[in-house]
């Protein structure tokens, strides 16, 4: 992607970085990440071995921890 071979799952801090609690709807500054979904993004961080993970949402900030096999959003970090 991009050029680039080392992508990788950011972890919840990492994800949690970027939240803008000023902001909602989405929770993050549009103009560093425009057309962010108001969804659930995945964290490369596990919960429970490795059956589940946590996610935040980008609607409010909020975390919450999902299933593996539920469809959420991806952001890649490298």
């Amino acid at each position: 992607l991009c050029g680039f071979r080392d992508w990788r799952m950011p972890t919840r801090k990492e994800l949690e970085s970027i939240i803008d609690f000023g902001r909602s709807n989405p929770a993050i500054d549009p103009g560093y990440f425009p057309n962010t979904k108001v969804w659930y993004f995945w964290s490369g961080s596990s919960y429970v071995e490795n059956l589940q993970a946590w996610s935040l949402y980008f609607g409010t900030g909020d975390n919450n921890i999902h299933d593996r096999s539920v469809s959420n959003h991806v952001r890649l970090v490298r």
